[in-house]
């Protein structure tokens, strides 16, 4: 399978396409080594795990800002092959398993690059979902049999995008009497731009009762996602105003600017659940 991914400012446009004679399949090499501790009484545990993986026949889309959605019918064309990956890693994993208070800290630094002959002048690139760094942190409190808290904390490096340094301006562009903005965007480097960081809290509270002790148990429970209300970045685009004379000449463009779009800002919400006996 091949996954051509669509869009250059961060959207999510992906379709999978199965290999074929001239898009061969991808292969990849991973070699794993890791360390386990559980101290005697099983509360506490630490995992480190390192990895290295190298990858070939790797695809990509050839020209930048071109998804190659609308024309799978010629996704072939679109595409360089025969690209090589490598991908170096650490995982560490902080738990504790039993007590009122329970959670774990878990941590991964990784680096994802790859490089083709006829793109970015053949030398190695970030690939565009190389985060860097990698972390949560989950902590659930009992405070008794029936009130329950947890917080999830998580953090993300940004991905990677290309944006255009230089334009080359066309003001010879017209149609029906109206002129539009043209010119060739100049991509000197691939995945050159790195989105601001995700990161979000999420609370919950959680109330369990039950009207006789073997009857059925009632959970009541409040939960705040992005409770920080971060408005982390979806996609963005880059936004460039025309300027016209009076008289209906195209003049030029306003200087570009990048603008960020976020989704699921505070969202505050309730639910309701309970447990059945058939017996």
């Amino acid at each position: 399978m091949h996954l051509i991914t669509g869009g250059n400012a961060g959207q999510a446009n992906e379709i999978w396409l199965g290999a074929t004679a001239s898009a061969p399949p991808q292969q990849g090499a991973q070699v794993a080594m890791g360390i386990r501790w559980l101290d005697p009484s099983a509360r506490y545990e630490v995992a480190l795990e390192a990895f290295h993986r190298r990858m070939s026949g790797l695809t990509e889309l050839k020209a930048v800002g071109n998804s190659g959605l609308e024309e799978v019918y010629r996704w072939e064309e679109l595409l360089e092959f025969n690209g090589e990956g490598r991908v170096d890693g650490l995982e560490l994993l902080l738990r504790k398993q039993e007590g009122p208070l329970t959670g774990w800290l878990s941590y991964t630094w990784s680096k994802s690059q790859r490089q083709f002959d006829q793109i970015n002048q053949g030398e190695w690139f970030p690939f565009r979902f190389d985060r860097r760094h990698d972390c949560s942190v989950a902590l659930l409190y009992a405070v008794s049999e029936k009130w329950q808290f947890s917080a999830t904390w998580s953090y993300q490096t940004g991905s990677h995008i290309t944006l255009p340094t230089a334009k080359i301006p066309n003001t010879n562009i017209a149609f029906e009497d109206i002129f539009f903005p043209g010119g060739a965007r100049i991509n000197d480097q691939r995945n050159n731009v790195t989105l601001p960081s995700y990161h979000r809290l999420d609370l919950g509270c959680t109330y369990r009762w039950q009207k006789r002790e073997e009857g059925p148990t009632h959970d009541l429970s409040l939960s705040i996602y992005n409770a920080y209300n971060r408005i982390n970045p979806y996609f963005i685009r880059i936004e460039s105003t025309p300027r016209f004379s009076r008289d209906g000449q195209y003049l030029g463009e306003d200087q570009p600017e990048v603008v960020i779009v976020g989704l699921f800002p505070f969202i505050p919400s309730l639910s309701y659940s309970r447990t059945f006996d058939w017996k």
